[in-house]
């Protein structure tokens, strides 16, 4: 088979089972800002928009920007592709190959400031979107902006040098897109934080009350919208062996390629500024209220992933599939569901029972082999947005919280574990003091329910759950994850 690489000028050599882009790749009209151009990105929202343009003559467009000094590296091989690359979805029995033309132009922050303020103050600029992970938001357990984070204390205190952290790169933007007198703009947060765009409004305004800057607080009252979305798609980490599936079956030779599975949803609040694109053509569902969808998502499947992912590495799984395979971790995780389906109100027109069958599929995909450890990664802000909040619910209840204890106990023990093994990675915002505080808990678990990242003062409450917490990391260290099961 012949390879090639992607590139707009070899479009049509490419298999005929591969879709192309059929809309002009030129234009730069009807901007999309979007920080966080990683894998996840890339199959949901810029997959969204060039769904959308393959069938709309309305010109959108994104640019991305990289905040990160690593995102230089995603800047170079996007360009060098005409910033085209290739989204492979994949079901057992089902795959299809998208070139996705939407995103032309990328910024990298860091190194190319002056740029970005351009596109700020642009009047083309209609929309700045984000995925930058939940730690992005320089958030404490209150949801509100953490002055003890690092790069906050950087951007507030070094003014004279270029912001580090999305919340203060954001702010800066707003302020010269204010100056200049553009038009009014939407902020809209992409990640998996319920009412992101309620909690992105209200850290960005507590940032710029940090400045004592009135002017532009006014400006973000008067012309930023923040709308609220809950966002959809399992994306693993791209592998050299996906690489190399790509150019063998395909003949496509692509440096940032992106697997996902086929399922995608995305529900948006439907509150802009200065207009959007016609998502709805390409599937997008609109509402007055987001809060239901996100956190049925993000309690069901965000903390269904990282209620599994820590009790699987445990019992020596690496594939989020072949967990799922053993009959244990599958009942765990439907039970796990079960548990938190309760905190949630009712949706019109969702069947929780089904969407959670619909999750245990999804799960056991075998194509996408995702890895664990990307669900076990930041499980101090995992936790705290997934969790902690259908807990404690329960807990005020007077109900009883099996599997919650079971996940909770089985990540203090991986972490516990990790120290000085490096087949238990652990990357977390705070992984220093989890490590930490999970070795000191074997003799008292009060050290690591102190965490004030991630749990409530008001957890200390609780005496049985804290018992019952207690017993299950004893039961997990003494007699493995497959016996607590009864097996």
């Amino acid at each position: 088979m012949k390879l090639v690489k992607l590139s707009k000028d070899l479009l049509n050599e490419l298999d005929n089972n591969v879709e192309i882009p059929h809309y002009s790749l030129e234009t730069k009209a009807n901007i999309i800002l979007h920080l966080g151009v990683g894998n996840f990105h890339r199959s949901h929202q810029a997959y969204y928009l060039n769904k959308m343009l393959q069938t709309n003559s309305v010109e959108w467009s994104i640019c991305g920007a990289g905040l990160l000094p690593q995102d230089k590296k995603m800047k170079v091989a996007l360009k060098a592709q005409n910033f085209l690359y290739t989204l492979v979805t994949q079901e057992l029995r089902e795959e299809n190959v998208t070139v996705i033309g939407s995103i032309r132009d990328f910024i990298h922050i860091p190194s190319e400031f002056d740029k970005f303020k351009e596109v700020c103050i642009s009047e083309n600029l209609k929309i700045v979107s984000l995925t930058i992970t939940e730690k992005g938001y320089c958030f404490d357990n209150n949801m509100n902006l953490d002055l003890d984070n690092e790069s906050i204390k950087h951007d507030l205190f070094r003014m004279d040098e270029i912001s580090i952290s999305a919340i203060g790169v954001l702010a800066s933007g707003l302020k010269q897109r204010m100056l200049n007198g553009s038009a009014p703009v939407t902020v809209m947060s992409c990640d998996n934080i319920p009412e992101n765009g309620s909690v992105l409004k209200r850290i960005l305004f507590q940032y710029v009350e940090q400045l004592n800057d009135k002017e532009l607080l006014d400006y973000l009252n008067r012309s930023v919208s923040f709308p609220c979305t809950m966002v959809d798609r399992i994306t693993p980490t791209t592998t050299e062996e996906k690489k190399n599936y790509l150019e063998s079956q395909y003949g496509i030779k692509d440096a940032v390629p992106v697997f996902s599975e086929k399922f995608v949803q995305w529900v948006i609040e439907d509150d802009f500024k200065s207009g959007r694109p016609d998502w709805e053509m390409a599937g997008v569902t609109f509402v007055d209220d987001v809060r239901p969808f996100e956190l049925m998502k993000i309690r069901l499947l965000n903390g269904g992933h990282s209620a599994l992912s820590y009790l699987s590495l445990l019992a020596g799984h690496y594939y989020v599939d072949d967990a799922m395979n053993d009959e244990y971790i599958r009942n765990f995780v439907f039970s796990y569901m079960n548990e938190l389906k309760t905190t949630l109100n009712s949706i019109e027109a969702v069947d929780y029972d089904e969407y959670i069958q619909n999750l245990l599929r999804r799960f056991a995909n075998p194509a996408v082999r995702d890895r664990l450890l990307r669900l076990a990664e930041d499980g101090s802000t995992k936790f705290l947005n997934c969790t902690i909040g259908p807990l404690l619910t329960l807990l005020e209840r007077g109900e009883r919280v099996p599997n919650i204890t079971i996940a909770l106990a089985a990540w203090i023990v991986y972490l516990h574990r990790s120290v000085g093994n490096k087949d238990f990675e652990v990357k977390d915002p705070i992984a220093a003091k989890l490590q930490k505080a999970a070795i000191d808990s074997q003799a008292n678990i009060s050290e690591f329910l102190a965490i004030q990242e991630v749990f409530p003062k008001e957890i200390f409450q609780y005496v049985d759950f804290i018992d019952q917490l207690r017993n299950m990391i004893g039961k997990i260290n003494e007699e493995g994850i497959k016996k607590i099961f009864g097996n």
